[in-house]
């Protein structure tokens, strides 16, 4: 029996339906942490729904239009970005509701609603959320789902609302779109945000009801303010999408870009101090490279005010960051990753190190070629990102079910099959670990199998344990 099916049983044979849902968010969250191929599982979210009674809710005449549903919301990152932007679409005023506690006044500064619209899910058991979520959306037409790929409760309050034969039309914008998630089997309509994820419909189901509505990002004319510094670099992005894989190593690129182009200095935001594939570089370059944590979307916005190029994450790329940059007036630079088609500016990219060099060279230099090419491309992607275009196109896929493909420029024969391969190419699973410390007593079930399933050494049950007592050492129980 697979690992899969084995945890499958056990949340089945669970007769406390607390545990079932914690045995069923872990393994959304193992899924999530290995791209084992498996990008859909219908089951965690339905068998732990099947357990709850029939919820009863009255009959409303005053239902409003439409709500998002975030699982977490955080003041850096392209995710939050993206549900501020279309929520800033909704001619009325937009209506949030966060699954997963937080301070009220910390996402009111992120998304910048009336208290009143925003609902925020109490600390409690998984039936007690449950209950929360769906007396909240039991009062909407619409809800749009902006969930974490393991936000199993939000998506059995949805169930239950369909069990109870209350009309909700589902809508899931598909942010987690290169590994599995839950909500997919329950949503309408699949809300693509990039050509990686339509080119994975076929293996998660869904040919049927996946449209491509891109990502909404705003474009802004240069802004009075400090002049871009000569030659200077600049590379954002959360510290795993820098990590080499086999031969694709940025910073081994950079090394050769830094040679070569001796006025550069290179700025690189989001890496952890413990991560060693910098340490080379720093040593080397000295001076003429800094590495920085991550910081606020405002702190980053000014250093990107200074750049003179902005450069891609590798090999994993980014999702909102690279277009986002060339339509903030920035030239971009890149290479081609383990996933691509996340924004026009993908056009830009570079096959190979020579002509990324190349590349960065003639922007600094201010070639008149190079820089038609990213004023041609700018203008492309603003007509694509505009959000008040991303926000048709949603309404058009919800409303009357039209389904979008990608643009025809954009690149279709993405590499959505990458992370799977390195996964196999390991041969060895990742720890996932525990959202909560409540979550963290389910560790036995979860050791136990995946010692019999992947063996000792492979299945890394010392990050496990490790994970766990971290868990019930820093974490509340229901946060």
């Amino acid at each position: 029996m697979s690992f899969q099916a084995s945890m499958l049983a056990a949340i089945r044979n669970e007769p406390d339906f607390e545990r079932a849902v914690l045995m069923s968010e872990w393994l959304a969250r193992f899924l999530f942490s290995n791209a084992c191929g498996v990008y859909r599982l219908d089951e965690l979210e339905a068998v732990p729904a099947a357990r709850l009674p029939l919820l009863s809710f009255p009959t409303r005449t005053d239902r409003e239009p439409e709500l998002h549903i975030a699982s977490e919301l955080y003041t850096h990152g392209g995710h939050t970005r993206l549900v501020k932007a279309l929520i800033s679409e909704i001619p009325a005023n937009a209506a949030v509701l966060v699954t997963r506690p937080a301070t009220r006044a910390s996402l009111l500064s992120i998304l910048g609603i009336s208290d009143e619209r925003l609902h925020v899910v109490d600390v409690g058991d998984a039936r007690h959320q449950v209950e929360q979520i769906a007396s909240v959306v039991a009062g909407y037409k619409r809800v749009v789902l902006h969930v974490h790929p393991d936000d199993v409760i939000c998506c059995i309050a949805l169930r239950s609302l369909r069990r109870a034969q209350v009309d909700l039309q589902v809508a899931l914008v598909n942010h987690s779109d290169h590994t599995f998630s839950v909500g997919i089997g329950l949503a309408d309509t699949i809300l693509e945000i990039s050509t990686f994820g339509w080119a994975l419909r076929q293996s998660r189901g869904t040919e049927d009801k996946s449209s491509f509505i891109g990502i909404p990002l705003y474009s802004a004319p240069a802004a009075d303010g400090p002049s871009v510094i000569p030659g200077m670099l600049l590379s954002a992005g959360s510290s795993y999408k820098f990590k080499p894989q086999a031969e694709r190593s940025l910073p081994a690129v950079l090394s050769s870009v830094l040679k070569d182009i001796p006025e550069a200095r290179l700025l690189v935001i989001g890496p952890k101090k413990i991560d060693p594939w910098w340490w080379l570089l720093k040593l080397r370059y000295r001076n003429r490279v800094a590495i920085q944590q991550r910081i606020p979307h405002a702190d980053y916005l000014r250093q990107l005010q200074l750049a003179n190029v902005y450069l891609d994450s590798f090999p994993i790329t980014g999702g909102t960051a690279f277009t986002e940059a060339l339509l903030l007036g920035c030239n971009v630079a890149g290479l081609m990753g383990a996933s691509l088609g996340y924004g026009a500016a993908d056009r830009l990219r570079s096959r190979d190190a020579v002509s990324f060099t190349k590349q960065i060279a003639d922007l600094i230099d201010q070639r008149e070629a190079t820089l038609a090419a990213q004023r041609e491309v700018r203008a492309a992607a603003a007509r694509l990102h505009a959000p008040a275009a991303v926000r048709a196109r949603l309404n058009k896929s919800c409303d009357d079910h039209v389904l979008f493909p990608p643009p025809e420029d954009f690149i279709l024969d993405v590499p959505c099959r990458s992370f799977e391969q390195a996964w196999l190419q390991q041969r060895s699973v990742s720890a996932a670990g525990f959202r909560t410390a409540r979550q963290a007593r389910v560790l036995s079930v979860v050791a136990v199998r995946l010692a019999r399933a992947f063996g000792l050494q492979a299945a890394s049950l010392m990050p496990l344990f490790a994970r766990a007592v971290f868990a019930l050492v820093t974490r509340r129980g229901a946060s």
